[in-house]
């Protein structure tokens, strides 16, 4: 049993902060910030190429997403959103019947990213590649991904 699931409240805040760190706070700074989405369209550009699919859909997405997350807040776009806001946001997320549209377009938007080729189909070496922008290793991204296709095909065998 891993040693914070006898906890979920501590093991959610412990995921949602990896994840405010991993994915949202680029400059690491302590803050999510419009310029951190900035950066990212910028580093999807140069890995990808500035005429690619790729980086038009992260110009077109992702100040959609910031605008929205910033909205559920209940902050302007020119705001910052701090470690206890985007926790507040993801409890939040968690309790509504609908999934917030923050949530839904950033779900949307990392999903093509990850689907390099296309194919509506995300393999471990698409999803290897995409977590590495966000400086996540090659092993804890193979790991991961193990666990999603893990739970997937248990979950398939049950039907």
């Amino acid at each position: 049993m891993h040693p914070k699931a006898a906890n979920p409240k501590e093991f959610l805040e412990s995921k949602w902060k990896h994840a405010f760190t991993t994915f949202f706070d680029l400059d690491q700074n302590g803050l999510i910030e419009w310029k951190d989405f900035k950066d990212l369209i910028e580093v999807i550009g140069e890995v990808r190429g500035r005429r690619s699919d790729f980086f038009m859909t992260a110009r077109l997405c992702l100040p959609d997403i910031w605008q929205k997350m910033t909205e559920a807040i209940g902050k302007e776009e020119e705001d910052i959103i701090t470690l206890s806001d985007w926790i507040q946001l993801c409890q939040s997320s968690r309790k509504s019947v609908r999934e917030p549209a923050w949530q839904k377009a950033y779900v949307e938007y990392m999903f093509k990213l990850l689907d390099e080729s296309g194919d509506h189909l995300v393999d471990q070496a698409e999803y290897v590649q995409v977590l590495g922008y966000f400086g996540v290793n090659r092993k804890d991204s193979s790991h991961c991904f193990d666990q999603f296709a893990f739970v997937s095909i248990s979950e398939i065998e049950k039907y």
